[in-house]
């Protein structure tokens, strides 16, 4: 879905997103989240919005890309709770 149906700012590999929620990740392991499965699910789940919804934008015809990503996240990812906003970010 992302690679096929978004368009971000710049053109995003696969391995560049990976990397990206990987890195993100890092920056957020502490003992006290690594430690305990619902921060550390939290941690993971705010790294994998950021890292994959972070370089989508509006396109010049006015199509909202994170909006997309963000009801495609949900529809996805039911299971996981996320505050109910006009998006996941």
């Amino acid at each position: 879905f992302y690679t096929s149906s978004l368009q971000g700012v710049v053109p995003a590999n696969e391995i560049g997103l990976v990397v990206s929620i990987l890195r993100l990740l890092d920056t957020l392991l502490i003992r006290s989240v690594v430690t305990n499965e619902a921060s550390l699910e939290t941690a993971f789940v705010f790294c994998l919005i950021w890292g994959l919804g972070s370089g989508l934008t509006i396109s010049d015809d006015g199509r909202d890309y994170q909006k997309e990503f963000s009801e495609w996240f949900r529809n996805k990812f039911k299971t996981i709770k996320i505050p109910s906003r006009d998006t996941v970010f």
